[in-house]
């Protein structure tokens, strides 16, 4: 969340970090960490747990990727995403 991921700090980073890269694909897409909607329908709360942090963890992909948040570059980095986690889609 934002209290974590402070994108004022990592726009001052060195180009060609990851940090850098993050904020900036979050500036260009006016994304913001805390954006993610709650996890629902999950009882168990370590499993919600888990599911809250792999929601945040989405947009990290994208920066590593250089997939676009586009109908298309969602479909391949949830092709991505499943063979790293095993999580369904």
């Amino acid at each position: 969340n934002a209290t974590n991921v402070n994108l004022k700090n990592l726009e001052g980073m060195e180009e060609g970090t990851f940090g850098r890269a993050y904020a900036d694909f979050m500036k260009c897409h006016g994304f913001h960490p805390e954006d993610r909607d709650a996890v629902r329908f999950v009882e168990d709360e370590e499993l919600a747990y888990v599911m809250l942090r792999y929601r945040q963890c989405h947009d990290f992909w994208h920066t590593l990727t250089g997939l676009p948040p586009t109908v298309p570059g969602e479909i391949a980095l949830k092709w991505l995403e499943l063979f790293q986690t095993n999580l369904p889609v």
